[in-house]
């Protein structure tokens, strides 16, 4: 077990940071500036020795609508594993205002990538190991009111689809603030309405 949490933390640093990061840069492909929200860690899980690191970046995209990036990184073992995104997987969001109404947003998946690396672990005794690890991508657009819905209600679940493995969790505020200077940076959402 203490592997496990050794190897989570080891990939939480390499990870983002949970301070809200947000650039502006021009992309000569698109031809267009590109306002987007770095990797967000919203979720991270560990179990017996694999772990995974779920994080979201939010991009601007010029026809108005926001390009949502899921990132999984599992650590990988032998014996007990995170499933991956497929190009089925849908991805769910439950919101709750202050009078208890719920609301749900689903998305269709698309672009799921994966690809394969490896993170050195060392451990105690100057043992050192080389894990596998698997980066799971996959996108899915969404507009500004959206968006803006799931930033500002009271509380928001999530479930994203994963084979056998399910990522389930709530955004907290941290993570509805970054949403919001995200929308008020690169949308400019409050300036449409």
């Amino acid at each position: 077990m203490k592997y496990c949490y050794m190897s989570a933390l080891s990939l939480l640093l390499m990870g983002c940071s949970q301070t809200p990061v947000i650039t502006e840069n021009y992309d000569e492909f698109k031809k267009a500036k590109v306002c987007k929200l770095n990797p967000y860690l919203i979720r991270n899980e560990c179990r017996v020795s694999t772990s995974r690191i779920t994080e979201i970046t939010l991009e601007s995209q010029p026809d108005g609508t926001i390009k949502a990036i899921l990132t999984s990184r599992i650590l990988k073992n032998l014996f007990l594993n995170y499933d991956n995104f497929d190009h089925r997987s849908k991805l769910k969001f439950t919101m709750t205002n202050p009078a208890q109404k719920t609301e749900e947003l689903i998305f269709q998946g698309q672009d799921v990538s994966i690809t394969h690396d490896s993170q050195r672990i060392y451990g105690a005794y100057g043992i050192v190991l080389d894990m596998p690890v698997v980066n799971a991508l996959i996108t899915f657009r969404l507009t500004a009111d959206q968006l803006h819905k799931i930033a500002n209600s009271e509380k928001v679940g999530f479930y994203f689809e994963s084979g056998n493995d399910p990522i389930i969790g709530e955004f907290n505020e941290s993570h509805k603030e970054a949403f919001k200077q995200f929308l008020s940076k690169c949308v400019h959402w409050n300036q449409r309405k």
